[in-house]
């Protein structure tokens, strides 16, 4: 089992953009036992930070903020070690300190090329969203807002999966569903169909939804949960794409320490009843079912939201939801590089024929 998770992380490490021999040199070490996931990966990732800072002092911009991204990544991946840990203890303030390091790292990035991103807060009721916007070059095909799941980020895996998407001509806003950002404060809690109409007005007056434009949503695991609230909250999102969503969170899914501490971090609550009580409203159940296109992509090998899951999205959404299964595991983290091209292009068809003809 522990072997099982190293390998997931270690794919998921992959995607974060850590290069591939840092990659090699943390794994290494973990597998001997010499460093625990976490001190490998952040000993990479100061590798990295040193060497961004040297491209810098080099007046290298363009090589600095592409190794400001790498240490983004890189920390990200190092937070993930919270999954191998059994400490009871101090494990929120070690993830918390990657992911703020990996935040600063790309907030670097961007200081050095403000083309890669813009940073955005969205105002929704009770608070506000922090998040990311990335304009296509060109004629627009619309916009897709990227969701993330519990343990994931705007700044790192969310910056990767915006790509193929860019380069389909779509729009692209990150934003930090369900974890804000800290400097935003607050937290939109579970019911994220209530802040729909809220981002689609704030995409709108930006000037990035225009007439035959598409609106879609995208995410993965819890993410494409959010996916489904979002599109059930507003039906001006016409497609969604929600990778391996949960139907529901059940008790032997709680059972696992390292799912409750996903989701205390990502709510703000405690890892105890604060986690079980979350979860106890995180269901399809009295869901209005969207008027948009939902793509469920279900992964057969899937041993945290499997089949079961995905039989309740066809039932809940009824010809509003496609299916499409693929043999991997949770997420299909091994094969990223086959379905999200594949996604994006089911939301690139659903852009009206001649819509991209004007900017």
């Amino acid at each position: 089992r522990a072997l099982h998770l190293v390998d997931f992380l270690s794919y998921r490490a992959a995607f974060c953009g850590v290069p591939y021999g840092e990659q090699r040199q943390a794994l290494a070490a973990v597998t001997d036992g010499t460093e625990s996931w976490q001190r490998g990966f952040a000993g990479a990732a100061r590798r990295l930070h040193r060497a961004a800072t040297a491209a810098g002092l080099a007046d290298h911009p363009t090589t600095a903020s592409r190794t400001w991204l790498a240490v983004a990544g890189t920390y990200q991946a190092a937070s993930l070690g919270f999954h191998l840990e059994t400490e009871p203890r101090g494990w929120r303030r070690r993830l918390g300190r990657w992911r703020r390091l990996a935040r600063a790292a790309y907030a670097r990035a961007m200081d050095l090329d403000p083309s890669l991103a813009e940073p955005v807060t969205v105002p929704v009721p009770g608070g506000r969203v922090a998040g990311y916007l990335r304009r296509s070059p060109g004629p627009s095909a619309g916009t897709v807002v990227l969701v993330n799941g519990l343990d994931s980020m705007s700044e790192v895996e969310l910056h990767r999966f915006a790509e193929p998407f860019l380069e389909r001509g779509f729009h692209t806003l990150a934003l930090g569903l369900p974890d804000p950002a800290p400097a935003c404060g607050g937290s939109v809690g579970p019911r994220s169909e209530r802040a729909a109409s809220a981002i689609v007005d704030w995409v709108v007056s930006r000037g990035l939804l225009g007439p035959g434009r598409l609106l879609a949503a995208f995410g993965v695991s819890f993410g494409g949960q959010v996916v489904a609230r979002l599109m059930s909250g507003d039906p001006r999102f016409a497609a969604g794409v929600a990778v391996s969503p949960p139907a529901w969170i059940d008790e032997p899914v709680l059972e696992q320490t390292r799912f409750r501490r996903m989701l205390a971090q990502a709510f703000g609550v405690d890892d105890g009843p604060g986690a079980r009580r979350v979860a106890g409203e995180l269901s399809l159940s009295g869901l209005r079912v969207p008027r948009g296109d939902l793509l469920v992509l279900g992964m057969l090998d899937d041993a945290l939201f499997g089949p079961a899951h995905v039989d309740a999205y066809s039932r809940w959404g009824g010809d509003a939801v496609a299916v499409r299964e693929i043999a991997a595991e949770h997420v299909g983290t091994s094969k990223i590089h086959l379905w999200l091209p594949a996604v994006c292009d089911w939301c690139a068809e659903r852009v009206p024929a001649g819509a991209r003809r004007t900017a």
